[in-house]
């Protein structure tokens, strides 16, 4: 609140305006804007006292940032005393104004006013007592108390500033230490992540070794394995050595004991050697009689026993439309070599005539049809014939019943496949009821690939009666398209044929051991 004083008062307000508005300049303090004044007589400096902020360079954006704002809002509580000191120094100047206009004021007043702009800024003001009254100088006592009291508070104040800005420094050489601490943290998890991206960098080198060693490991375990295969593979043969060993060791036991049992054989027909010799002249003597008898034989036709010794072949006859080729009529071996009998069979030497086909310039699956004359009787009938069939590259040979008044082939007897160098005996048993009503016999022979396939027959004989008893076959009822059924028939053949050949080995053995011994 302003007051104001006629007469020297008023004098004393516009010096005491006078000093404030000169060179003072506004602090902040606690977000008030202060001003600090001196009243002294002599010539004295009037200071005035103001701090200023100081922003560490350690500050980070952020504390920048807060300072900036700081200094922001000081600038504009600043602007706003100065509006405001404007705004009072421009009502004084128009209460002065106002004073003049109505006359109250004395010379000495005027001469203030007139010359406001020569008083220093920063002069003292000088009251004189003869200027001034009672009220005047309690006044003044009282304006001099009030900035004495103004002075300690800004003492007090300026003191709290102090300590303020100490802590303030306190604090920034904390956030110093801390952000030195911090970024000596910072260094350390810098070397730690590095040192972790070390470790995970020899870790991963590790698991390559561990991967490339468990693969190397992998590998080493097959060969092992394979190892072991091979080593079990090797005992397994190895017992079997041993077995065929100990085998083999029975075995020789056994021909050992063979042979003791063939050397007392052997002593055995020694002894009957002259009975033999005997006997074999008597032989000689009837085999000569036996081949006078046998003079014609190469003639000989009749209806039931056909030895192809003629050209007319007995009256069998072949076919020459469902066929691919026919049988030849032939004596001593055949053109092929490695295949085909040396002879026929009935005669035993290359003046005989039998029945064969050739398979040279032949197709697989080509085949040959020979037929036989009808053929009659009152009960059941044995037929047998000779057949030779030698060579890899052997077919099938395959013997149809054709009854009378029928057009239909029944298979009835077949074998296949090579069945050694030799001729073998081959029966049949025809029934009653079809040797009443008649048939014929086919013969088919069907070849493979290659030249080595040669199929011959010969001395066929139906007869009355049935078969041996020792080696009767019953008549066999095939389908022409069962392979299974004449797959077995033809493996009970050949083991037939084996075994006739195995007897036949055996005896040309003893014919040989006895020839032996009788050179000895």
């Amino acid at each position: 609140m302003i007051l104001f004083w006629p007469g020297k008062s008023f004098t004393l307000l516009i010096l005491l305006f006078r000093t404030i508005l000169a060179d003072s300049k506004c602090s902040l303090q606690d977000g008030v804007c202060t001003y600090n004044i001196n009243l002294h007589q002599g010539k004295t400096n009037c200071e005035t006292n103001y701090n200023t902020f100081s922003i560490g360079d350690s500050i980070k954006l952020n504390d920048r940032d807060k300072s900036s704002q700081m200094e922001q809002e000081f600038h504009d509580i600043k602007e706003d005393h100065e509006k405001r000191i404007k705004e009072l120094e421009t009502s004084i100047q128009r209460v002065l104004r106002s004073a003049l206009s109505s006359g109250n004021m004395d010379s000495n007043t005027l001469e203030l006013q007139q010359a406001p702009q020569h008083i220093p800024p920063a002069a003292p003001v000088h009251v004189n007592k003869s200027l001034v009254n009672t009220n005047e100088g309690s006044l003044i006592a009282q304006l001099q108390g009030e900035f004495t009291k103004l002075k300690a508070s800004l003492k007090s104040r300026t003191k709290e500033l102090l300590d303020t800005k100490t802590t303030l420094n306190a604090t920034l050489e904390n956030l110093k230490d801390t952000q030195t601490s911090l970024f000596e943290s910072s260094e350390k998890l810098i070397d730690a992540e590095n040192k972790v991206e070390t470790l995970e960098y020899q870790a991963s080198i590790v698991k390559n070794q561990l991967k490339d060693k468990a693969e190397r490991l992998e590998i080493a375990s097959e060969k092992l394995n394979a190892s072991e295969t091979k080593r079990l593979a090797t005992e397994e043969q190895l017992y079997n050595l041993v077995r065929s060993e100990a085998n083999l060791k029975e075995e020789l036991g056994y021909y050992k004991y063979k042979l003791n049992q063939t050397l007392n054989e052997l002593e055995e027909l020694r002894k009957n050697y002259t009975d033999l010799t005997n006997m074999h002249q008597k032989v000689k003597r009837n085999l000569r009689t036996c081949e006078l008898e046998l003079m014609d034989c190469y003639t000989a036709k009749t209806d039931t026993f056909c030895t192809f010794q003629d050209s007319g072949i007995c009256g069998y006859r072949q076919e020459n439309v469902t066929d691919a080729f026919d049988w030849e009529w032939h004596k001593g071996p055949t053109p092929s070599s490695s295949t085909g009998p040396d002879g026929d069979h009935t005669c035993q030497n290359n003046r005989g005539h039998y029945m064969y086909i050739e398979a040279s310039g032949k197709s697989k699956g080509q085949n040959a049809l020979l037929y036989s004359p009808r053929y009659r009787g009152l009960t059941n009938q044995c037929i047998e014939f000779y057949y030779h069939m030698y060579g890899r590259h052997v077919g099938t040979l395959t013997v149809y019943k054709l009854a009378s008044g029928s057009t239909d082939l029944e298979s009835v007897w077949r074998v296949y496949g090579n069945q050694g160098n030799v001729w073998i005996l081959a029966r049949m048993s025809v029934p009653e009821h079809l040797a009443k009503i008649g048939y014929q016999l086919v013969f088919e022979g069907v070849v493979e690939n290659g030249y080595e396939g040669d199929i011959s027959i010969d001395d066929i004989n139906v007869r009355d009666g049935d078969c041996p008893a020792s080696v009767a076959v019953k008549a066999v009822q095939i389908s022409l398209g069962n392979s299974s059924n004449s797959t077995v028939i033809s493996q009970i053949e050949r083991y037939r044929s084996l075994l006739r050949r195995r007897h036949r080995h055996e005896r040309r053995k003893l014919k040989e051991t006895e020839q032996s011994s009788e050179r000895t």
